[in-house]
Formats: C-alpha cells, structure tokens, sequence
C-alpha cells in the first residue's frame, strides 16, 4: 500500500482532476486540486516540481469556473515559481505562461495577454522550433490576442463612446 500521502497518491489525484476538470465538473476537480496542492505542499515541500503542477492546474481549474481573478493570480505565481525552479526553458514554464495569458485574455487584459503570448512564442520557436505543436499554438494565442487588443482599441476611440460617427465638426 502507497497510502494517501505517497508521491504517487497524489499525483494519482491531480490527475483525476484533470479528468473532472475535462468532464465540465469543474468545481469537483477545484476542490480536489486545492486538497491535492495543500497535501503536496505538506509532503513535498512548496517548491517541488509536482507541487508546481498541482498549483498550475488549480488556476485552471479556476479558470474554468469563472473565477477569473483567482486563477490569474494563482497562475502568476506558478509561473514565476516554474521560472525560478525549473527554468525558463522548461516546457511546464512555457504551458504556464501560455494559460496565465489565456486568463488575462478572458480578464480583458488583452496587451498584458500579447505580451504573455509573444514571450511564450519566442520561447517555444527557440527551444521547441516553428513547427511544433506548442509553437503552432503560441502563434495561434498572439493572433487572437492581438486581435482582441485592435478591437478594444478601436472602440476606445472618444468619438466612438456617445456616437457612431465623429462630431461634424471633426468631419472633413
């Protein structure tokens, strides 16, 4: 017997909230992940690998139930952990800075999100090449981002607030 405090019990969990977080029961796979992370904590110590796993798919978990802030705030810092412990060429350091820009995204924080995007393809054309998956989707992640950013520009335009053309006076 492993026993429920074994380093494979609990990567055991954190996948089985995996699997509850695909299946759309989100707040089930929360709520094993914040177990799952705070034994982790306790057995393997803040800094280890498996516990930074199981901090990042907390934050999407997070992010699945609309907790937006929550998860943005919890994928900074398993970012700037992942960074700090395993590199910055670390592909678990490039999936948490592509899905900490995911969030800012849906956060509306779309520039901050560009940047995330831009740095994470970088990296992943880099250390992975142009062709791989990761890249593919990196690029994919700037567009999208980048495109959001133009709209959201646009529609801040003074003119735009109150009308849908500008003031005659600022007509030719």
């Amino acid at each position: 017997m492993l026993g429920p405090d074994h380093p494979s019990t609990l990567t055991s969990r954190n996948d089985l909230g995996l699997v509850l977080n695909g299946l759309g029961r989100h707040q089930d796979a929360a709520d094993l992940h914040q177990q799952t992370l705070a034994d982790h904590e306790r057995v393997l110590g803040p800094d280890h690998p498996r516990t930074l796993t199981s901090r990042h798919n907390l934050g999407t978990a997070l992010h699945a139930l609309g907790r937006h802030q929550e998860a943005a705030d919890l994928l900074e810092r398993s970012l700037a952990d992942s960074v700090r412990v395993l590199g910055p060429d670390h592909p678990d350091t490039h999936t948490s800075r592509g899905n900490l820009g995911l969030v800012l995204h849906r956060l509306r924080r779309y520039q901050e999100a560009a940047d995330i995007f831009q740095q994470t393809l970088a990296d992943c054309e880099r250390v992975l090449g142009a062709d791989h998956p990761q890249t593919i989707t990196s690029r994919s992640n700037l567009a999208t981002a980048r495109a959001a950013l133009a709209r959201a520009q646009r529609w801040r335009l003074p003119w735009r607030r109150s009308r849908r053309f500008p003031p005659a006076a600022d007509r030719p």
